[in-house]
């Protein structure tokens, strides 16, 4: 009886703050900026001129901040929490049936200028949701000893009314203070729940296979590539020059990329474009001679083109990189799908 008796104004905002808090979460959900979000709500009475909500439709940098961290964030959490908290007699007997999920916690740093950033989630699985994946907290700590990130998860937990007891498994990179077999995160966890499993990013496994097996090789392919992109990367000339020789060839130009070595995925991209391009670029390094080409590149060119006693032929390399690389960039492609 109360919704007849409310003005029509009181239901027109209630639609005009839903629609805010929908466009904050659209923006989140894309990591796109609070201005970008705030620009299209001040272009949506342009867009939707016949639309009341659009018309009063408001929502700045500091009204969608505020919409994230005292709404969204908090509700994101509770949710969880619905499923996750409950008395820990009532989670064991409920998990016995299937209902209540143990969960895993994940935490790695990163760094945000001068501030050491963590992030703490947690991963569980429902018979009605699946797999799910939650932030439950972020922190900023300039301690991040394996004691004091051991400390914060602990403290974090209870917080939220959860405890070890539920948690199955620890999940972070490889790094010796997270893994190591003495005084590591996980060695200090395993003293709260012995039945905590190890939960390796096994991409990074990967990733450093193929970088220990690259140590073996006679050249450094990172230094190579890297060296050959900025030599290139600030320089609109010595591009011109390149792309002349590849129209001389008759092979089509395409940029040179960067390896960056914190991201894996970028090394196979790299080296391929380096193979495909290697005949142009040879000729472009060696028409500069030793005075003007990097010395790096100079050696391994000039060696190359020489064919002394043991000569290193890049080109060689390059195949066999452009195809071994490409395994170890599909597989850890393949890993966050089948991981769900």
């Amino acid at each position: 009886m109360d919704a007849f008796l409310r003005p029509k104004n009181d239901f027109l905002a209630d639609k005009v703050t839903a629609a805010e808090v929908t466009s904050v979460y659209h923006t989140v959900q894309h990591a796109t900026s609070y201005q970008a979000g705030d620009c299209g709500t001040k272009l949506a009475p342009t867009i939707y001129p016949d639309s009341d909500i659009a018309k009063r439709m408001a929502c700045g940098r500091t009204k969608a901040e505020a919409i994230v961290t005292d709404v969204l964030a908090p509700a994101s959490v509770e949710d969880c929490l619905k499923v996750l908290r409950r008395p820990l007699n009532e989670q064991r007997e409920a998990t016995t049936k299937g209902l209540t999920p143990f969960f895993s916690v994940a935490s790695d740093a990163s760094n945000h200028g001068t501030t050491k950033l963590f992030p703490l989630s947690v991963r569980y699985w429902t018979p009605d949701l699946g797999v799910q994946t939650k932030v439950l907290d972020f922190y900023d700590d300039s301690d991040e000893t394996s004691a004091a990130i051991h400390n914060q998860i602990v403290t974090k937990l209870e917080e939220n009314g959860l405890g070890l007891d539920m948690t199955s498994a620890y999940s972070a990179d490889n790094a010796r203070l997270n893994y190591g077999r003495y005084n590591s995160v996980f060695q200090k966890l395993k003293e709260n729940n012995n039945c905590i499993l190890k939960a390796n990013c096994v991409a990074h496994i990967i990733h450093n296979s193929a970088k220990y097996a690259g140590d073996r090789l006679n050249i450094d392919i990172e230094n190579v590539v890297n060296e050959t992109f900025s030599h290139f990367s600030s320089s609109a000339k010595r591009i011109e020059e390149l792309k002349s020789i590849h129209t001389f060839v008759e092979i089509e130009y395409q940029s040179l990329l960067r390896h960056v070595p914190t991201r894996w995925l970028s090394l196979w991209p790299a080296v391929k474009r380096l193979h495909d391009s290697w005949a142009p670029i040879k000729t472009y390094f060696l028409s500069l001679g030793e005075d003007q080409c990097p010395k790096s590149l100079w050696r391994l060119f000039k060696d190359d083109q020489d064919g002394e006693a043991n000569p290193l032929d890049l080109q060689v390399y390059l195949s066999f990189l452009s195809n071994a690389l490409k395994i170890f960039h599909d597989t850890v492609l393949q890993l966050p799908e089948e991981s769900g």
